[in-house]
């Protein structure tokens, strides 16, 4: 950027390389169909190793995901939306029963909710998911 910044001293000139090599995934992993490629002449992205083409299909909020109320120092700023809790955060209670065993929580148990949240997103279907990290400004203001 013209006129700002500085050069990191620890990396700033260091090349790197790496190998790109055949996958040993199997479906339903994205990775075993290919690289997903645009096409002349096709509205979709497709897959290079098998040709099907990429519908996505997936959850898109609430971008303010993180406003949840199993993290530490979370609150609502006032502009959170309607929500079943007065705390104006989400809790995702009906995912408490999607979390699985094995599935990660944090500081003795937290998080059920929110990862369940997640696992009921993948049984039914979605190949993506989008939220944003900061959103001060918009949904979780």
């Amino acid at each position: 950027v013209s006129g700002g910044g500085a050069p990191v001293v620890d990396v700033h000139g260091v090349t790197m390389s790496f190998a790109v090599s055949e996958t040993n995934k199997a479906a339903p992993d994205f990775r075993s169909k290919g690289m997903l490629l645009p096409v002349a002449g096709e509205r979709y992205l497709v897959f290079n190793g098998t040709g099907e083409r990429f519908l996505k299909a997936g959850a898109d909020s609430p971008e303010n995901l993180l406003g949840y109320y199993e993290f530490d120092n979370t609150y609502d700023a006032g502009n959170s939306g309607p929500t079943a809790h007065p705390d104006g955060l989400h809790h995702y209670d009906p995912h408490l029963i999607d979390w699985q065993s094995g599935d990660p929580t944090w500081r003795g148990g937290l998080g059920k909710r929110l990862i369940g949240g997640l696992n009921y997103l993948v049984a039914s279907g979605a190949n993506a998911f989008s939220f944003l990290t900061y959103n001060y400004g918009g949904d979780g203001s």
